[in-house]
């Protein structure tokens, strides 16, 4: 039995490793401008700046999904039990239907450095 928890450990471990490992680091003055050309048609990430077709991305890092007051979230974010970290961040910027399958978000990044970039830029925008 501590044999397999043990081998369970070490997997959960390496496996952790390299999803952290998989990003790049990011940049966050760099993400600003992705910001401003990638998402910002439907976002903002200003204090107090309100929602758009989407959500007001300040302070999304370290808050619960689904969790800006006034928004109408599609119905997945009512069931998501998850924190906007950056795996999660990367995941939902990767695809979001994978995220969450009722998702409206159109958009999708296939680069993993300008995901990086954009959550880099994000974590400075008043997280949690």
């Amino acid at each position: 039995m501590r044999v397999n928890q043990a081998l369970a450990t070490a997997a959960l471990f390496f496996i952790g490793a390299s999803a952290a490992a998989a990003m790049p680091p990011g940049d966050a003055s760099r993400g600003a401008t992705l910001f401003a050309s990638n998402c910002a048609a439907c976002h903002n990430a200003v204090k107090g700046g309100g929602d758009g077709q989407g959500p007001n991305l300040y302070g999304v890092y370290g808050r619960p999904a689904g969790a800006e007051k006034g928004f109408p979230y599609s119905t997945g974010f009512a069931s998501a039990k998850f924190v906007w970290d950056a795996p999660h961040l990367d995941q939902w910027l990767t695809k979001p239907t994978s995220l969450i399958p009722t998702a409206y978000m159109m958009y999708a990044q296939p680069d993993s450095q300008i995901r990086a970039d954009i959550i880099a830029y994000l974590k400075t925008q008043g997280g949690h």
